[in-house]
């Protein structure tokens, strides 16, 4: 099986007990070697959000504590609605691989896909002190204003852990081209998500439509800044026969079918990710 990064997983949050999170781990078919594990905390309060990603933390710092264990876990945070000065030291300190300021509402921070706000002044002095802490602002969920915004402000490569392409199925959560060019001539990263919602226009996409959007950037953009984000626990829409690490046999073979080799494969499954974040 070939070494699979995956930018956006959602099952660190999801999953509520500890003993059910390991069990998850351990199955058979949850085969990767780094997960980019997110906490969503828009539906929550101030105390619950920090309760929750407290909790996370403590699971992420075990887990990757275990001398056999070759899977690591990355902590992410979705959501930064519930920022104040008293608590962003301790964020910082969880040491998150990246953050989003909102989710698809406006928040104090920035403006989301939905409602499409514009980042906030309090927005650009968060996004200046993570920076400064080498934490990534994750750009999925921001409006397009707020996206643009961000590149202006921004000393780091632009990046969005899972999205899709705008010109394959208009949907808010989905990058336009000139966003996608933004995005690779910055040196970031983009993760093709599993979500049906956002690569199809049927009820239910399928392994092809993932490879079509991943092929879609690679053949316009190049194979530098495309990698997977799934949104695994995120979404309950997945592709038909993808529900799991194991299934994405089935994208290899895709994408071989489409002509790409081993080397190019490699980046979009594993190296692209690995070269942004020194994994």
């Amino acid at each position: 099986m070939r070494k699979i990064v995956d930018l956006h997983n959602d099952f660190l949050g999801e999953i509520k007990s500890n003993n059910k999170k390991i069990k998850y781990l351990n199955n058979k078919n949850t085969i990767a070697d780094y997960i980019f594990s997110a906490v969503w905390t828009s539906n929550l309060d101030y105390f619950s959000a920090m309760k929750k990603i407290d909790f996370a933390n403590d699971f992420v710092r075990w887990h990757n504590s275990l001398d056999s264990q070759e899977l690591k876990l990355l902590l992410a945070i979705e959501d930064l609605h519930f920022y104040s000065k008293n608590n962003l030291d301790k964020i910082i300190n969880m040491s998150p691989i990246y953050c989003s300021l909102t989710w698809n509402s406006d928040n104090c921070l920035a403006g989301g896909a939905i409602e499409g706000g514009d980042i906030t002044t309090l927005g650009i002095e968060v996004i200046r002190k993570l920076e400064q802490n080498n934490i990534q602002i994750d750009t999925a969920h921001l409006s397009e204003r707020s996206f643009m915004s961000l590149s202006m402000v921004t000393e780091k490569p632009l990046f969005c852990s899972h999205t899709a392409v705008a010109s394959l199925k208009e949907h808010p959560r989905n990058l336009k081209d000139y966003q996608i060019k933004m995005i690779a001539e910055s040196g970031g990263l983009i993760g093709v998500a599993f979500v049906s919602d956002f690569i199809t226009s049927n009820k239910q996409a399928d392994v092809g439509d993932i490879a079509k959007n991943i092929d879609y950037i690679v053949s316009r953009f190049g194979d530098d800044y495309v990698c997977l984000g799934s949104d695994f626990y995120g979404t309950k829409n997945l592709p038909k026969n993808i529900k799991n690490y194991k299934s994405l046999q089935l994208l290899e073979e895709r994408l071989e079918n489409l002509g790409y080799n081993n080397e190019t494969i490699d980046k979009i499954f594993f190296k692209n990710a690995s070269n942004f974040f020194n994994l």
